[in-house]
């Protein structure tokens, strides 16, 4: 395809690469960056190697704010394949391929 006025990216492959590493750096930085917000400057009440020795693996009070940011990234990595497996991006690599011959 030819350059589309007034475009940064004027080629479809270029700006389909564009949106899945935007979308890519959302899906996973939206919920670090949540998670840094809700724990900043609270420390969990007992270390990694105290959760293990107690069976203690998940403590109520604390653990409820890694629900949020892991729904949110696991809802974004299903999103992000599937579009991936409806042919969503394809497209860019058939006009790859006709910019190659």
């Amino acid at each position: 395809m030819g350059p589309r006025g007034g475009s940064l990216l004027p080629e479809r492959h270029d700006q389909l690469t564009f949106v899945s590493l935007f979308s890519l750096s959302g899906i996973l930085g939206g919920p670090m960056l949540r998670l840094l917000l809700y724990c900043n400057g609270y420390w969990p009440p007992i270390s990694l190697w105290g959760r293990l020795l107690t069976g203690r693996w998940l403590i109520h009070g604390y653990d409820q704010v890694f629900v949020a940011p892991l729904l949110a990234l696991w809802l974004g990595v299903c999103m992000f394949l599937g579009a991936l497996l409806t042919g969503l991006f394809m497209e860019a690599n058939d006009s790859q391929r006709s910019h190659a011959v």
